[in-house]
Protein backbone atom coordinates (compact mmCIF):
# COMPACT_ATOMS: atom_id res chain seq x y z
CA UNK A 1 0.00 0.00 0.00
CA UNK A 2 0.75 3.23 -0.33
CA UNK A 3 2.07 5.59 2.38
CA UNK A 4 1.23 9.03 3.88
CA UNK A 5 3.03 12.11 2.17
CA UNK A 6 4.94 13.59 4.80
CA UNK A 7 6.28 17.46 3.66
CA UNK A 8 9.60 18.39 3.70
CA UNK A 9 10.90 21.72 4.81
CA UNK A 10 14.00 24.29 5.46
CA UNK A 11 16.08 22.68 8.59
CA UNK A 12 18.43 25.25 8.18
CA UNK A 13 16.03 27.88 7.85
CA UNK A 14 13.87 26.44 10.76
CA UNK A 15 17.10 25.99 13.41
CA UNK A 16 17.93 30.06 12.85
CA UNK A 17 14.41 30.63 13.60
CA UNK A 18 14.68 32.95 16.67
CA UNK A 19 11.67 31.83 18.59
CA UNK A 20 12.80 28.32 18.58
CA UNK A 21 16.14 29.49 20.04
CA UNK A 22 18.24 26.89 18.26
CA UNK A 23 21.50 29.79 17.99
CA UNK A 24 20.70 31.31 21.23
CA UNK A 25 19.43 28.22 24.19
CA UNK A 26 22.42 26.61 26.17
CA UNK A 27 23.65 23.27 25.05
CA UNK A 28 22.34 22.04 28.69
CA UNK A 29 19.05 23.00 27.68
CA UNK A 30 19.23 20.79 24.32
CA UNK A 31 20.69 17.81 26.57
CA UNK A 32 18.30 17.38 29.38
CA UNK A 33 15.73 16.76 26.84
CA UNK A 34 17.37 14.13 25.32
CA UNK A 35 16.63 11.36 27.92
CA UNK A 36 12.68 12.05 28.63
CA UNK A 37 12.49 12.16 24.54
CA UNK A 38 14.26 8.82 24.45
CA UNK A 39 12.39 7.30 26.52
CA UNK A 40 8.94 8.12 25.42
CA UNK A 41 10.43 6.39 22.13
CA UNK A 42 11.55 3.46 23.45
CA UNK A 43 7.78 3.05 25.12
CA UNK A 44 6.76 3.78 21.74
CA UNK A 45 8.75 1.08 19.95
CA UNK A 46 8.42 -1.53 22.51
CA UNK A 47 4.21 -0.93 21.38
CA UNK A 48 4.99 -1.42 17.28
CA UNK A 49 3.50 -4.58 16.02
CA UNK A 50 5.14 -6.37 13.08
CA UNK A 51 2.30 -4.57 10.95
CA UNK A 52 3.59 -0.95 12.52
CA UNK A 53 7.35 -2.15 11.53
CA UNK A 54 5.70 -2.62 7.78
CA UNK A 55 4.24 0.68 7.34
CA UNK A 56 5.73 3.86 5.89
CA UNK A 57 5.65 7.33 4.29
CA UNK A 58 6.64 9.26 1.45
CA UNK A 59 8.92 11.90 1.97
CA UNK A 60 8.46 14.74 -0.13
CA UNK A 61 12.08 15.35 -0.54
CA UNK A 62 13.38 11.78 -0.90
CA UNK A 63 10.51 9.39 -1.22
CA UNK A 64 10.07 5.80 1.30
CA UNK A 65 10.58 6.62 4.77
CA UNK A 66 10.07 3.58 7.03
CA UNK A 67 10.19 2.45 11.09
CA UNK A 68 13.62 1.08 10.66
CA UNK A 69 15.12 4.38 8.52
CA UNK A 70 13.06 6.46 11.11
CA UNK A 71 15.15 4.63 13.73
CA UNK A 72 18.53 5.18 12.57
CA UNK A 73 18.47 8.56 11.54
CA UNK A 74 16.82 8.83 14.85
CA UNK A 75 19.93 6.91 16.66
CA UNK A 76 22.53 9.23 14.55
CA UNK A 77 20.32 12.63 15.30
CA UNK A 78 22.28 13.50 18.65
CA UNK A 79 25.57 12.26 17.13
CA UNK A 80 25.13 14.18 14.69
CA UNK A 81 24.57 17.80 16.86
CA UNK A 82 27.47 16.33 19.02
CA UNK A 83 29.61 16.50 16.17
CA UNK A 84 28.28 19.98 14.73
CA UNK A 85 28.64 21.04 18.40
CA UNK A 86 33.02 19.77 19.11
CA UNK A 87 33.90 21.23 14.80
CA UNK A 88 32.33 24.99 16.05
CA UNK A 89 34.08 24.55 19.68
CA UNK A 90 37.53 24.02 17.48
CA UNK A 91 36.55 26.73 15.14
Amino acid sequence: SEGSLIQGYDKAAWAQNETLGCTSLSVEHSLAVVRPVRDATLDILRRLSIADLARFGELSESGRYDVAMWVDTYYQHPLNHARQLSMSSTN
